[in-house]
């Protein structure tokens, strides 16, 4: 039974091995092509099975017109092999491309990493990467609201922790730019941030929003990151911020359409300003209190 199945693998023939290595060639190519054309991933995996079955075809009529001629019984399951090589090496990765931008676990990853800065420890630079371009992939596909509002939540989270580990580096450079646990009250300005810089645990209380501002970011291309900040009675413009489950009661909401980051923050009693070209989708989804802007491409 060995030495049968052996002759019809045709792993004696000297020439199996590079036929398997160009098949296995072949599968990578449409394994690459599948990771990167998302809209590609199921015809690709009936394209690669059609193969297979027109290669069976060939085998089954070149068998039944040769059936007393060993060559061309083997050169009919040399092509139906080299085939065969091919798509189970394709459909292999289309599976597992499927399995690392499964939603659900791309999701958990993005848990991880919030737990990460939640617990003040820095975040791995290749697991960013990795859950970014998985997310990448998933939000080019078609998805429904519930799984669109996810993928904006995990994307904050790792834009998050971007954000996160500059402020980490910066804060080694003496005198590092960093405010924990402070309690401030009665003031004008807050906190003035003029370059990358984080602030864990702040609770700013003005006397009323019209007169009182909380952090004050002038520094653009800095990372500026606000864990866990309490806001009351004042006036915060998000701009340019990294909001990490912060809390805003009772504030003037100011959005003039810059670059941020929201993860699950907490509006209460708030009313909301913003610049005219921000339209309603960006509008709600700061207002949720969940937020990556700009939206990425894949999810406008």
């Amino acid at each position: 039974m060995r030495d049968r199945l052996a002759d019809f693998l045709l792993i004696d023939d000297r020439f199996r091995w590079r036929a398997i290595l160009w098949s296995w060639l072949a599968g990578s190519i449409a394994g690459a092509i599948a990771a990167v054309s998302t809209d590609s991933h199921d015809t690709l995996a009936f394209v690669s099975i059609g193969i297979s079955l027109i290669a069976f075809g060939s085998f089954v009529i070149s068998y039944a017109r040769a059936t007393h001629r060993r060559v061309e019984i083997v050169k009919s399951r040399r092509m139906f092999m080299d085939y065969a090589y091919a798509a189970i090496a394709a459909v292999f990765f289309v599976v597992v491309e499927r399995i690392l931008t499964n939603p659900e676990t791309v999701h958990a990853a993005a848990v991880r990493i919030g737990n990460n800065i939640d617990g003040k420890t820095p975040v791995g630079e290749d697991q960013i990467v990795s859950v970014r371009a998985a997310l990448e992939i998933i939000s080019k596909r078609a998805a429904g609201p519930a799984l669109k509002q996810q993928i904006v939540s995990d994307y904050s989270v790792v834009s998050a922790a971007s954000a996160y580990n500059v402020a980490l580096k910066e804060m080694s450079r003496p005198p590092g730019p960093y405010m924990r646990g402070a309690h401030l009250e009665g003031f004008r300005t807050a906190v003035r941030a003029n370059g990358s810089a984080m602030f864990e645990n702040l609770e700013a209380i003005g006397y009323d929003p019209t007169t009182s501002e909380g952090i004050v970011i002038t520094c653009f291309p800095c990372a500026v990151v606000i864990l866990r900040g309490r806001f009351e009675n004042l006036t915060q413009k998000l701009d340019f911020g990294t909001w990490f489950r912060c809390h805003f009661v009772n504030c003037d909401i100011s959005y003039m359409g810059g670059p941020i980051t929201m993860v699950q923050c907490e509006f209460e009693r708030c009313k909301f300003e913003f610049v005219g070209s921000v339209n309603l989708e960006v509008r709600e989804t700061i207002e949720s209190g969940t937020a990556l802007v700009p939206i990425p491409s894949g999810l406008q």
